[in-house]
């Protein structure tokens, strides 16, 4: 038996197989491209569905939560604010009376000492220099944190006094 092979024949298959890879290449590449674009709005598909169904809601709850736990500290601040005020109002009235009840004693215990000395010393009929020095400090701190004029006659009684 002897076969005999068309070269025609031969050229035509080969040529059919080279367009064949040919084509298979191209339909490759183009499947290739057309997956990807699909892969890429499936991923821009499900980001978004991500973003819209799990970050979203998820970021809302957070943000609800986050701004009621907000609003609670505010009002427990607004009412700690509040009390610091009442108190320090309350502190503050405290001590102005305290300052006012200290003033009034002070004032009191040198009006007492400048009414002492004045009997002491007029009825000594004298008074040592250093003696009316003092009282002239105590008389003035006296007019200075607020004595009334009480005591200004028995101060010029006691600087009239002779002095030894």
């Amino acid at each position: 038996m002897n076969v005999s092979i068309d070269t025609n024949i031969i050229i035509a298959v080969a040529g059919g197989i080279v367009s064949i890879s040919a084509a298979y290449v191209v339909v490759k590449k183009s499947i290739k491209s057309v997956t990807d674009k699909i892969k890429d709005n499936l991923k821009k598909e499900v980001k978004e569905e991500v973003k819209s169904e799990i970050v979203q809601p998820t970021f809302k709850a957070v943000t609800d939560k986050h701004d009621a736990d907000l609003e609670k500290l505010t009002e427990r601040l607004e009412g700690i604010t509040k009390q610091f005020e009442e108190c320090s109002k309350a502190v503050l009235e405290e001590q102005r009376k305290m300052n006012d009840s200290a003033k009034e004693f002070r004032i009191s215990t040198l009006k007492g000492l400048i009414v002492q000395s004045h009997s002491t010393y007029t009825q000594l009929g004298h008074i040592e220099p250093m003696v009316l020095s003092t009282l002239e400090d105590i008389y003035k701190t006296y007019t200075d944190i607020g004595g009334n004029h009480f005591v200004a006659d028995l101060m010029e009684e006691i600087r009239a006094l002779p002095k030894d």
